[in-house]
């Protein structure tokens, strides 16, 4: 397989597992927001940002750093380091684990009060606390598969992972009622059991998989290795989990400013619950820029151990374009189908429909965002990325306030997010030329997907407005032409991502045709 198509490969093993992940979890916000109300759903938005955060350092940071570390043994094949590093690195991530539950039960009844959060908000908070156990372990576990580019174990762990959060979720969330507070605990619980699910298939797994030397000859400090997975994981984390701190400070903001405001305490929880919803929404488009990361890095890492420059600067225009092609049709259809789609998704015709209008904006901002951090990191850059965050955080903190202050009011909210992003593109964008003198031929890589958006917005506005079936069907029937209508434009007009697809279905041919052989 080449390189190009291993990559598009992994990014979408990557991506389809990402996706039904993203799209379960958008399942089991219907069902609980039915249960519990936008209150519900708002205490539950107090803490998701914090498992976010946990899934980020589980899903890029720690295997991202922990990849890049054995990336490099890896194009030397010192199969012993690998195999110590992974054991130290799995270790270190238990102690870690185990220290972030303690502060997070600790701190949540000082957290709740300090924030000004509604009482009932600390159940939540405190079933989120197990989490960091279950989810470092299996940030360890990621690491070393995403390092020998085997991606398919890391999607089924987040399958089964998010499957049995739903399940366990909604059904202790059903159990806990008719108390709100305990029920929304309750879901929120389910994170925590499907994070253990997660980690014991994973555990199966690596068993039977992991390459472990009979004849172990290397020697390596236990103390010396943790530094240097921390020396990777602490940037790589941070700047990988740019989506998760944005989405923390709304949590901490959104709530008292609008307090401030005028709002009642309930009134501004109420709101911080639709925020809630739309985020469930816009962040589906972004599995496909953590895929691409996740991806990225180690490719990256391995062609510069291996001095392959022009190897490098394919990888960094492949990203780019896989990650307009998603993005900007994702951001036109939710602001063309806005009313439909939260209808449809969430029964809420009350919702103001600019919230998820203007949350959309964020989509491109946020997966360029991604994938250019993504690049630093795999270059080396490790820092630049948490630079360019602590900037952009500062900037949404001083622009929710001042937003959120005005007629905008909740709307506030989302547009300081896309201006945070976009800091961190124009930031990690001068540092990418300037490090790697390399040219990205940014007017191919929009122009296509851009023109082809800009049709699809046109056709899907068209079916739907025509439509006169029920509002669900026309929704449903709608999203797919434009769908239809933007892949089938797109692979037409994109000869790259032609000769990538055909390139992707001959070897996969191939390999079956091996298969076959060998079972004959």
């Amino acid at each position: 397989m080449t390189k190009q198509t291993q990559f598009v490969k992994g990014t979408l093993i990557l991506a389809i597992g990402g996706l039904i992940a993203k799209v379960l979890g958008g399942v089991f916000k219907i069902p609980l927001t039915l249960m519990v109300g936008d209150v519900g759903v708002g205490y539950y938005g107090y803490a998701y940002p914090l498992y976010s955060l946990m899934t980020s350092l589980a899903i890029i940071g720690i295997p991202s750093s922990l990849a890049k570390i054995l990336s490099q043994y890896q194009a030397a094949k010192k199969y012993d380091e690998i195999y110590i590093i992974f054991k130290y690195a799995r270790n270190l991530m238990f102690i870690v684990g185990i220290i972030l539950s303690t502060i997070i039960f600790v701190s949540t009844p000082y957290l709740v009060n300090l924030l000004g959060w509604e009482d009932d908000a600390k159940y939540c908070m405190f079933a989120i606390a197990l989490c960091p156990v279950f989810i470092c372990v299996m940030g360890a576990y990621r690491g070393y598969f995403q390092a020998f580019n085997n991606m398919s174990p890391i999607a089924i762990s987040q399958f089964i992972e998010n499957i049995i959060r739903v399940i366990a979720g909604l059904s202790l969330a059903y159990f806990l009622l008719p108390n709100i507070g305990l029920a929304s605990g309750g879901a929120t619980f389910g994170s925590v059991i499907g994070a253990m699910c997660g980690l014991v298939w994973l555990i199966i797994y690596g068993n039977k998989h992991i390459i472990k030397p009979t004849n172990i000859k290397a020697n390596l400090n236990f103390i010396a290795t943790s530094k240097t997975i921390f020396k990777f994981a602490i940037p790589i984390a941070i700047g990988s989990a740019m989506i998760a701190i944005i989405s923390i400070i709304d949590a901490i903001l959104v709530t008292q400013c609008l307090v401030n405001n005028g709002k009642s305490l309930e009134e501004a929880t109420i709101l911080f619950g639709q925020i809630t919803k739309t985020n469930t929404l816009v962040n589906l488009p972004s599995t496909f820029g953590i895929a691409i990361v996740m991806n990225l890095i180690p490719t990256i890492t391995h062609a510069i151990e291996a001095r392959q420059s022009k190897l490098i600067e394919q990888k960094l225009n492949l990203a780019l374009q896989l990650t307009f092609i998603i993005a900007l049709p994702a951001m036109a259809g939710l602001i063309t189908l806005a009313l439909p789609i939260m209808e449809f998704v969430y029964q809420d015709h009350l919702m103001n429909m600019n919230i998820l209008r203007i949350s959309a904006l964020t989509i491109p901002v946020m997966m360029i965002s991604q994938v250019l951090s993504g690049i630093l990191q795999g270059i080396g850059s490790i820092w630049t990325p948490v630079y360019a965050l602590c900037i952009a955080s500062i900037a949404k903190t001083i622009l929710t306030y001042i937003f959120i202050g005005t007629n905008l009011e909740i709307l506030g909210a989302p547009l300081a997010s896309v201006i945070s992003y976009t800091i961190i593109i124009i930031f990690n964008y001068y540092y990418i030329k300037k490090d790697t003198k390399i040219n990205l031929a940014w007017f191919s890589l929009i122009s296509k997907p851009l023109f082809t958006s800009i049709i699809m917005v046109i056709i899907t506005h068209l079916t739907y407005i025509n439509l006169t079936t029920s509002q669900a069907l026309s929704t449903i029937i709608s999203i797919g032409v434009g769908a239809l209508v933007y892949g089938v434009l797109i692979i037409y007009f994109d000869k790259t991502l032609q000769q990538n697809l055909i390139q992707l279905k001959r070897e996969n041919n191939n390999g079956k045709k091996s298969r076959r052989n060998a079972r004959t």
